[in-house]
């Protein structure tokens, strides 16, 4: 079943893909509802099937504090962002668009997915 959520969540984004004019608001909003879904909220619903609705924040490792995770991911990145800063000479372009998608609900997505979900699971059953 674990195996079963993890490729059917990775084909799913391409399933709700809506063809909009890149960088409206309407754009952002559907294409992160869909990656919402697919990464974060799907892997959690298949969750239910096995474990107690109480128990499913604990099995993808979303009951531990926030602040000190924030805190540790902040120093434990700024190594590679000063030097990805160096190397591309401080040059900064920020779009909305780019940044919730590329930075917030991908990084989480990831986290929440991949090491959340799918290894917690196998690990957990498989050994």
């Amino acid at each position: 079943m674990v195996l079963a959520t993890f490729l059917l969540a990775i084909e799913g984004i391409d399933l709700l893909r809506v063809q909009l004019e890149r960088g409206s608001l309407s754009y952002l909003l559907i294409n992160s509802a869909n990656r919402l879904f697919w990464m974060m909220i799907f892997p959690c619903l298949a969750l239910l099937f096995l474990y107690p609705p109480k128990q499913i924040l604990r099995e993808v490792g979303l009951q531990s504090d926030f602040y000190a995770a924030a805190k540790i991911a902040g120093i434990a990145t700024l190594p590679m962002l000063l030097g990805y800063s160096f190397h591309s000479d401080f040059q900064l372009t920020f779009s909305l668009e780019e940044f919730l998608l590329g930075a917030v609900i991908a990084a989480l997505g990831e986290e929440l997915f991949f090491r959340g979900f799918l290894f917690g699971q196998l690990h957990r059953r498989v050994g």
